[in-house]
C-alpha cells in the first residue's frame, strides 16, 4: 500500500531519535504556543523530556496534535524538538492517530470527513465521519442518526417529543420541517397581525418552547407568487410586530415601518 511505506519510515526515524520518548503535555502545550505567543522552547530542558517512556501507558495519540511540536520548534528557534519533524511526515503520509504497544505502533489512517462552512462536522448526502467500517453521522455539528439524515420524512412527532438531548431535539424540528411542525404538533397562535403576521407558540418537554413568527412578502415574487417563511424568535416574543422588530434588532417602540417591499 502507498500508506505503509513513508509511515514505516516515518515512525522507524522518530523511534530511533527520541528513544521512545514524548513530550509531556504541558511541553507539548509550551509547543504549540510558541507559534502564536512565542513561549520559549529552550526553557524547558528537552533531556529530561526525552527520558520519558511512554510504551506500558497505552495511550492513543493524535499525531496531528503532537507534530505541532515541531512548528512550536521552528518558532522558538529550537534544535531540540527536531526529531518531531518525523511524526509530520507521517501525518504528510496520512496518519491519524498511533499508540505504542510494547515494541510495536499501532498505526490508524486518517478518516474520510464532510465539514460545513463552519468546520462542523456535517454531510446531507451520507456519514460526516467514516473509519474503515465505522460510520458517525451529524448535521451541523450535532451526532444524530442516518435516518434524520436520509429520510426526514420518516421523522416522528413522538421522537421530538422524547429526544432527551436539546441540540438533537432542535435538528430533528429542522428535519422535519418547521412549518409542518407546528401544524401537525397543534401550535398556540399567539397574535395574528395583518401587517405583521402570525405568531406560533409550541411547548416542548425539557427544552425552551418554539416560537415561530409567520411571515408572507408584501410584494410577489417574478413568479408572481407571494414568499412565504417562519422565523424563529425567542420564546418572550408575545406579538408579531414584536417578533419582527426583534429580527431588525430594535424594539416595539422603535420599529414603525412606514412602506414595506
Amino acid at each position: 500500500m502507498a500508506f505503509d511505506q513513508p509511515v514505516r519510515l516515518a515512525f522507524d526515524q522518530w523511534i530511533r531519535t527520541t528513544r521512545w520518548a514524548n513530550y509531556d503535555s504541558a511541553q507539548l502545550v509550551d509547543a504549540w504556543l510558541a507559534g502564536t505567543s512565542r513561549t520559549p522552547w529552550g526553557s524547558s530542558d528537552s533531556g529530561v523530556a526525552l527520558s520519558y517512556d511512554f510504551r506500558p501507558a497505552r495511550v492513543v495519540w493524535d499525531v496531528a496534535w503532537l507534530a505541532m511540536t515541531t512548528l512550536g520548534a521552528h518558532q522558538a528557534n529550537s534544535e531540540g524538538p527536531e526529531a518531531w519533524s518525523y511524526l509530520l511526515d507521517a501525518l504528510e503520509a496520512g496518519t491519524w492517530l498511533f499508540m505504542l504497544v510494547g515494541d510495536t505502533v499501532v498505526v490508524a489512517t486518517r478518516p474520510d470527513l464532510s465539514c460545513d462552512a463552519e468546520g462542523r462536522l456535517h454531510s446531507a448526502v451520507g456519514p460526516a465521519f467514516k473509519w474503515n467500517d465505522i460510520e458517525r453521522w451529524y448535521w451541523h455539528g450535532v451526532n444524530i442518526w442516518s435516518e434524520v439524515v436520509l429520510h426526514p420524512e420518516d421523522i416522528k412527532l413522538r421522537d421530538i417529543y422524547f429526544a432527551i438531548n436539546a441540540e438533537v431535539r432542535r435538528v430533528l424540528i429542522e428535519r422535519y420541517g418547521e412549518a409542518r411542525f407546528i401544524a401537525d404538533g397543534e401550535a398556540d397562535c399567539l397574535d395574528a397581525d395583518p401587517r405583521f403576521g402570525v405568531l406560533w407558540y409550541k411547548y416542548l418537554p425539557n427544552s425552551e418552547p418554539l416560537v415561530l413568527l409567520e411571515v408572507i412578502n408584501a410584494t410577489p415574487e417574478p413568479t408572481g407568487e407571494y414568499g412565504h417563511f417562519w422565523l424563529r424568535v425567542p420564546p418572550t416574543m408575545r406579538t408579531a410586530r414584536e417578533a419582527v422588530a426583534w429580527t431588525f434588532g430594535v424594539g416595539t417602540e422603535g420599529y414603525q415601518p412606514i412602506t414595506e417591499s
